[in-house]
């Protein structure tokens, strides 16, 4: 029920202001497709994982600073990746795939009536080196 794909993506999140576009990884959990994104925010490490088609927030899993900085390759941060998806598929099984799809749908026609349409999704490729 996880798959996170291998192509690195530009994806778009819902914030109050506007639109802010995050560089990442799209993973399919529970047949809802998301972006695995790493940030920090007040110097904590975390991986904020959002839903693809609305931008909205699904959960921010703090991480170790170590495992942060390790993951400085794409195969690094796919092992970083994975326990996050699995933790994050653990929530929509506990809380009810049913109620969570609701809630995009939901979630994705307030953000559309307050910031528009989402910009496009595009494929990145990650520097090497």
């Amino acid at each position: 029920m996880i798959k996170i794909h291998d192509q690195e993506i530009k994806a778009w999140i819902a914030k109050t202001d506007g639109w802010v576009a995050v560089y990442g990884v799209k993973a399919t959990i529970a047949g809802i497709d998301c972006s695995l994104v790493t940030h920090q925010e007040n110097g904590i490490p975390k991986v904020l994982v959002s839903e693809l088609t609305t931008g909205a927030k699904i959960i921010d899993f703090e991480v170790s600073m170590f495992d942060f900085i390790a993951a400085d390759t794409k195969e690094k941060a796919f092992v970083l990746f994975k326990p996050i998806a699995q933790q994050t598929l653990d929530l929509i099984q506990r809380v009810g795939i049913d109620k969570v799809k609701k809630q995009i749908e939901s979630t994705k026609k307030d953000t559309v009536e307050r910031l528009g349409e989402m910009p496009k999704i595009e494929a990145f490729y990650m520097e090497k080196g």
